[in-house]
């Protein structure tokens, strides 16, 4: 398989940022270890903050990268320790997860083994994609597969039903009328314990930081919701999709 050239990374980190906090750790230092997990990736956890620092900690830098079309893609990078406590969270709840969606909804049993699952077909695209002739693509517009953006879809769900789907209690009708305001909807039960973190990144209107080419920092208001990169929020998406498309 061929690796793409890093043309660009919305990480300031560089884009081997688990190599970063992995090297942390590559030591003896129990004190400065236990130090980095108290201070840093566990308030994350739980989301332990502030209200007042909590705008900015749920923000990021914000990014400005310009389309061959013209057009500006804004993107947002959170901070490594915000990512790093998102991955710990799904590598601890993987197990669950894997369990709820492939047992609760048929939707999500379809691709989930067997030889012709999901993952074995993507690697046959992927093969022949890295088959078709190197003369016969565009360095700057390259040949691709698979192009969807589900029209944004982070952005387009309702982050009650979000809420709700994570709480594991309805308060608005779902499943045409089903389920009724208070009564329990399925749910992952393993992420109650982080349930802290999905509040306080995703209910707060937070502060990003955007430098110009000038060099100035400007603070750029955001709505509340979810930020692309955070590696709870494809979870947090499938989870919401069941009752959320019944509505």
């Amino acid at each position: 398989m061929f690796v793409r050239a890093q043309l660009g990374a919305a990480d300031i980190d560089g884009s081997r940022g688990r190599e970063h906090v992995r090297y942390l750790f590559q030591n003896n230092d129990s004190e400065l270890h236990d130090l980095i997990i108290d201070e840093l990736i566990f308030p994350y956890v739980f989301g332990e903050f502030l209200p007042q620092f909590l705008p900015e900690i749920a923000g990021g830098l914000l990014f400005a990268f310009l389309k061959k079309d013209g057009d500006i893609r804004p993107l947002l990078c959170g901070s490594i320790w915000r990512r790093c406590a998102a991955r710990l969270i799904n590598n601890y709840t993987r197990n669950a997860a894997h369990r709820y969606f492939t047992t609760t909804h048929p939707n999500f049993m379809q691709c989930a083994g067997g030889l012709e699952d999901g993952a074995t077909r993507c690697a046959q695209l992927l093969n022949m994609l890295h088959d078709l002739p190197r003369e016969d693509q565009d360095p700057d517009d390259p040949t691709v597969f698979i192009n969807t953006d589900i029209p944004n879809a982070f952005q387009e769900m309702c982050r009650q039903t979000s809420f709700d789907t994570l709480m594991g209690v309805a308060t608005q009708t779902y499943d045409r009328g089903g389920a009724q305001p208070g009564d329990t909807i399925p749910t992952i039960s393993e992420l109650e314990p982080f349930l802290g973190y999905l509040w306080a990144m995703h209910s707060t209107e937070c502060t990003n930081r955007f430098t110009d080419h000038c060099g100035r920092t400007h603070h750029v208001t955001d709505t509340t919701g979810g930020q692309q990169g955070d590696g709870m929020e494809m979870g947090r998406y499938s989870l919401s999709q069941p009752s959320g498309k019944n509505m």
